[in-house]
């Protein structure tokens, strides 16, 4: 394999788990706060969606590369707002308290739903692809 496609694999691999990292502990796990605050800061369109894809590891088919803008927008605004992420903080351990809830999760649901359907759209594609456009009817 080649060396620099090596490099560009870790190198998407260690931006993947730096987001990861920042929705985990700076976004409680909530990809839809990250995905507006990107939106609101890179003045992208930027869907939760989106971010979802970014957290997926390598090889599934709803899988994206993370952006370097990305993380780096999120780290900036991270050591420029450190007030805004206490007191989201603080929010996250009054839920906590409030509803008992795991906040150490992406949406494995909604990600394993984006992939079955791609899955599935793949199969039902190469189904029709291959199949024989001189089939025999018999009536």
């Amino acid at each position: 394999m080649d060396k620099s496609k090596d490099k560009s694999t870790d190198k998407d691999e260690l931006l993947r788990h730096e987001m990861m990292g920042y929705v985990n502990r700076f976004f409680g796990g909530d990809t839809s706060v990250l995905a507006n605050l990107l939106t609101k800061e890179s003045r992208k369109k930027v869907s939760v969606r989106t971010v979802q894809s970014w957290l997926i590891e390598k090889g599934k088919p709803s899988s994206r590369r993370c952006p370097e803008w990305a993380v780096r927008l999120v780290t900036e605004y991270i050591e420029k707002n450190p007030k805004y992420f206490e007191e989201l903080k603080e929010f996250q351990l009054y839920q906590d308290r409030k509803e008992t809830r795991d906040f150490s999760y992406i949406d494995r649901d909604g990600v394993r739903m984006a992939t079955d359907i791609i899955e599935g759209d793949n199969f039902r594609r190469n189904k029709w692809h291959n199949a024989s456009m001189t089939a025999q009817w018999k009536w």
